[in-house]
Formats: C-alpha cells, sequence, structure tokens
C-alpha cells in the first residue's frame, strides 16, 4: 500500500463500526431489561417459556444463537465483538427484521463498515 492513509482510515472505519454496533445490541439488551422490570412484556427473554408467555403463544419462538444469521451482528474483518443477545429467546418476526437490519450493509459499502475480504476496487474506493 502506497498511501498509508488508507489503511488507517480503514481500520478507524472498523473500529467505529464495531464500536457502534456493540453500543446499540447493549443498548437494545438494556432497554429490554428496563421494559421488562416495569412489568413491559419486552422483546428478548431468557427462557422458551417466558417468551411463548409473553407472546401468548401466537408467534413463532427462536433462539438467538452462535450458528444463525444474527451471530453475523457481532462479526467484523478486525474480529468478534460480544453479543449479548446470543442465548436469549424472540419472536421470529424481531430475529428477521434485526438480520434485514444487518443485511443491510451488504453490497458496495460492506468494506468501509465492517470489512469484506476480497473487496472489489469500487468498495476499496469508496472505503478510502
Amino acid at each position: 500500500m502506497k498511501d498509508p492513509r488508507y489503511s488507517i482510515f480503514n481500520a478507524v472505519t472498523q473500529l467505529s463500526g464495531m464500536a457502534r454496533n456493540s453500543a446499540m445490541l447493549k443498548q437494545m439488551v438494556d432497554q429490554n431489561d428496563v421494559i421488562q422490570s416495569q412489568g413491559g412484556v419486552g422483546s428478548f427473554w431468557k427462557t422458551k417459556e417466558e417468551a411463548r408467555s409473553a407472546t401468548n403463544g401466537v408467534v413463532e419462538i427462536v433462539e438467538i444463537g452462535k450458528k444463525d444469521k444474527l451471530k453475523d451482528l457481532a462479526t467484523f474483518k478486525a474480529g468478534q465483538i460480544a453479543n449479548p443477545l446470543v442465548g436469549k429467546f424472540t419472536t421470529k418476526p424481531i430475529a428477521q427484521a434485526l438480520e434485514n437490519a444487518n443485511n443491510l450493509t451488504e453490497g458496495y459499502f460492506t468494506a468501509a463498515v465492517r470489512g469484506k475480504e476480497g473487496a472489489s476496487v469500487a468498495e476499496k474506493g469508496a472505503s478510502f
């Protein structure tokens, strides 16, 4: 690399993305805990039974795990961040919404935000 600014900019961008994503995940869990402590339903539960009870069993419940697409919420080229949602249960529509929000970074700007192996010249240029 002839211009070291490219490497510096990419590193700062990746760190910023990781910090923002970590803060978002923590805020989601913290807000959910506040809502539930005040008697609200919330969106994430510790057990499948709690989730079924809170949703009156009318919606499919899924576990946020290490093997589903939601694990990628915490995956960056530079490494993994902690995902406090892993092991919790939520509704399938909420899980799909989180997956869709995560997929918004796919495509041309993935390299700029998450880092991407094999980024095209256009992606590298956009991230620079």
